[in-house]
């Protein structure tokens, strides 16, 4: 409770070991069946707990699923994502911590909802109507989010994604999504030899579009209107 900054740590119970009295004092569980169930769960025991340690032994191996929360292309299970943030500002409300912990749950809110849900949706299907819903979700609860100083430590890129998602920019979203998807050696190259996007000035990317052919990599990627320049485009060919 004390160090509020862990609420910013990914909630995933792989990462954790809680003090099992932590659960039988409180009555917190984890809820069945729902995404999500980590976030409105270990968020709520950091706010009970009375001290964390660091444990620096490997003790779990994580295992990468085709078929976990984070791959699939069920879009409509994203709507899941109300439910726990629900259960999680109710349980603070009730017990009145929300005003104590409000700059850490508004960004956990541009976090999970705004960003990560926001590109999970696009990556699948960019007309969603879960996309406004988010938005308007974090807006009404949290009506002042973007004058909270969590948000300063946002990295570049979450900081223009975020920038987009608010414009509704979402196909460019996804654009950068894809950028994202491609093989490190390949996105390096791309940052890095187009200074205007690697410094971040450029104020939207219309379209890139990629290919692979006989093992060489073509990108194609349109940025508009840098400082120096109007409506740049980059051809970026990698063997």
């Amino acid at each position: 409770a004390d160090t509020p900054e862990l609420m910013q740590t990914m909630p995933s119970p792989w990462s954790r070991i809680w003090r099992r009295s932590l659960f039988l004092d409180s009555g917190v569980r984890y809820p069945a069946r729902i995404w999500y169930e980590d976030l409105c769960t270990s968020v709520k025991l950091l706010a009970l707990a009375k001290s964390a340690a660091f444990v620096p032994d490997i003790l779990y191996y994580y295992v990468d699923r085709t078929n976990s929360i984070t791959r699939n292309t069920n879009t409509a299970r994203n709507a899941e994502l109300f439910t726990a943030f629900d259960n999680l500002l109710g349980w603070y409300r009730e017990n009145g911590l929300f005003e104590r912990y409000y700059n850490e749950l508004s960004r956990l809110a541009v976090d999970h909802v705004l960003l990560a849900a926001s590109v999970r949706v696009l990556r699948v299907d960019p007309q969603s109507e879960l996309l406004d819903r988010f938005q308007g979700y974090v807006q009404a609860q949290f009506p002042d989010y973007m004058e909270n100083p969590y948000l300063q430590t946002l990295s570049r890129s979450h900081k223009l994604i975020l920038r987009l998602l608010r414009q509704r920019k979402y196909r460019t979203v996804r654009m950068l999504s894809d950028i994202d998807l491609l093989p490190s050696s390949v996105r390096y190259r791309l940052l890095t030899i187009n200074q205007e996007a690697r410094n971040d000035e450029f104020l939207e990317i219309k379209e890139v579009t990629q290919a692979s052919i006989n093992g060489t990599y073509y990108i194609l990627c349109y940025l508009q209107d840098t400082p120096k320049l109007k409506n740049l485009v980059h051809t970026l060919v990698i063997d």
